[in-house]
């Protein structure tokens, strides 16, 4: 009797539908007012804008013929709210558009070369520009009928690339930026740009960071008091909090354990303020992702109660009432979910705005929820990885036939989110070992040097080394 169907490997497993099922859902913002989250849904026709209506709990398609990208390597924030919630500032290709939040056609915006990342204030919008062979910022008044005739003012920088810039109510910018040869995640800075006399001069101060520190995604308290961002001067990416002229830098939560995710690209936001005393953050704790909230008086860290999980484009309201963000998980193609925080019970209730479509009951049970392994190295040392292993009849985990999955970079890392790939294999019986080798980011500055002058080695090694551990504890038959 043919029993080929029982065996490792060719079990029932997920249909190849999900991997290219359902929409990509991304970038939740929610409006000053808090009446609406904008957000992008991407298809086989582009990246385009949405507005959901809180209230009336409605969702309404907002762009249609300009796909929202930045046109650059490093990407970059793609829209901003205006702060009277009444325009959206959207990059298409690298060229800036305003639309009303009641439709109409997007207005075309003067900006300079390839522009892009906006953030708005009162009275100006500020935004990334790419020029031929250096980066600037560009910054406009806005105007309320229109603003094609306007023609921005360059704010001239030292640095070769600047990024998510942020206004402080009283005009100063904070940045994130960085030179060669640098990658902003060995070494780069978060700048506080002091204006004077309308920006025709500006004074540059240094907040944190340096050629051999990395920094990412500033940010100011809703009173300007302070200024919130990450920094990895103590080894480990985490939180870090300042006066908001830049004194006073230090860490707001330090522990071995990375807050966000290193710069590949930017316009993340895994950090945001809920009120003047309180930020919510991302926890990576070996891939395995969580939420947490932190009071900047007493220091004191609650996690959320939320699912592990993969969280991205953290935002809030004024009021600090709730939270906006992108969840996923090994089961979970990313959705758009609000919470809604109680902060002084600490009690936590969400509400799923988009997903992808995904019909989760079609595979029920057939997802494999990942493990994180720890093993040594042949040399002594140790790496690690997540391992997608199912059970057999026997409820055993044994005797597999084994995928290794090494990510990019090389400083990259595998985390719990969705990977249609890895849940076809390993629901059908294979052991799937996604390995974070030495060199991976997510378990500190240390770990991710290591691979420096050791491309091809470490990688290479710590892969083999995976295949000789999972095979002694019987997980896998490497034959």
């Amino acid at each position: 009797m043919d029993r080929s169907s029982e065996k490792r490997g060719f079990w029932d497993g997920i249909n190849l539908d999900l991997f290219t099922a359902g929409y990509t859902f991304g970038n939740p913002h929610i409006s000053p007012d808090g009446n609406y989250i904008a957000y992008t849904k991407t298809d086989e026709n582009g990246t385009h804008l949405y507005l959901f209506h809180l209230k009336m709990n409605e969702h309404w398609q907002l762009t249609s013929d300009h796909s929202l990208t930045t046109g650059t390597a490093y990407g970059g924030k793609t829209f901003a709210w205006g702060a009277n919630s009444h325009f959206i500032y959207f990059s298409s290709k690298g060229e800036l558009f305003r639309v009303n939040i009641n439709g109409g056609i997007p207005e075309p915006i003067n900006g300079i070369d390839k522009s892009f990342s906006p953030c708005a204030s009162d009275n100006f919008l500020l935004f990334s520009v790419e020029h031929q062979d250096s980066m600037s910022l560009g910054l406009l008044k806005i105007l309320e009928k229109s603003m094609k005739t306007c023609w921005p003012l360059r704010i001239e920088l030292d640095e070769n690339f600047i990024y998510d810039g942020v206004f402080h109510k009283n005009g100063n910018i904070a940045i994130h930026a960085w030179s060669f040869p640098n990658m902003s995640w060995n070494g780069s800075k978060i700048l506080l740009l002091s204006a004077e006399n309308g920006y025709e001069k500006v004074v540059t101060n240094i907040v944190a960071g340096g050629d051999d520190i990395a920094t990412s995604q500033p940010r100011f308290s809703p009173n300007g008091k302070h200024l919130s961002f990450f920094c990895d001067k103590n080894g480990w990416l985490n939180l870090w909090i300042a006066k908001s002229n830049g004194e006073n830098a230090r860490p707001l939560v330090e522990e071995n354990m990375e807050h966000s995710y290193s710069t590949w690209v930017t316009g993340e936001s895994n950090q945001v303020w809920l009120d003047n005393e309180t930020i919510v953050f991302t926890r990576n704790n070996h891939g395995l992702c969580s939420l947490a909230r932190v009071n900047i008086k007493s220091g004191e860290v609650k996690e959320l109660d939320t699912k592990k999980g993969f969280y991205s484009k953290l935002s809030s309201p004024a009021d600090g009432k709730s939270l906006v963000c992108v969840f996923e998980d090994y089961k979970t193609k990313g959705q758009i979910i609000i919470f809604n925080i109680d902060q002084s019970e600490g009690n936590v209730t969400s509400q799923v705005v988009a997903n992808s479509g995904i019909r989760a009951e079609t595979v029920k049970g057939k997802f494999v929820k990942p493990e994180v392994i720890s093993f040594p190295t042949s040399d002594g040392e140790e790496a690690h990885g997540l391992l997608f292993l199912k059970e057999d009849k026997q409820e055993l985990r044994i005797n597999a036939p084994l995928i290794i999955l090494v990510h990019g970079g090389p400083t990259g890392m595998s985390t719990n989110r969705y990977n249609a790939a890895t849940q076809y294999f390993a629901s059908r019986g294979y052991a799937v070992f996604a390995v974070n080798h030495r060199g991976s980011i997510g378990h500190g500055r240390e770990y991710r040097e290591i691979l420096n002058t050791n491309w091809g080695k470490y990688d290479v090694e710590d892969s083999v080394d995976a295949m000789n551990f999972l095979s002694d504890k019987n997980f896998v038959n490497k034959k």
